[in-house]
């Protein structure tokens, strides 16, 4: 099963998460192609204004979570948004895990 999750991004938040996982450079060749399938999601939304809701899958929220963990901008502002961006998608994460059935 796929379960997916909702987050509302806004414009300045897009373009942080989509350098974040510029930076990201997995060596597995699957996570490498997700993550490009992911990144180019971001990225076709960078100039939309206003909000934008993503649909995150559980393995979304782990390489953005990833990326935004090695991300260290020098604009404060910017490293401010990472920080709460980052919160926001382990939150999120943190759901994935509470609300998945025991097997």
């Amino acid at each position: 099963m796929s379960e997916k999750t909702y987050i509302e991004l806004q414009e300045g938040e897009r373009e942080v998460l989509h350098s974040a996982l510029e930076v990201l450079s997995p060596d597995d060749p699957d996570d490498a192609e997700h993550l490009e399938g992911l990144t180019q999601r971001i990225l076709d939304t960078t100039m939309e204004p206003g909000t934008v809701t993503f649909e995150f899958s559980k393995k979304d929220l782990e390489q953005g979570i990833a990326a935004l963990d090695i991300l260290d901008p020098d604009d404060f502002d910017v490293r401010e948004m990472a920080d709460l961006l980052n919160d926001i998608l382990r939150v999120a994460y943190d759901d994935f895990n509470t609300s998945s059935p025991e097997i």
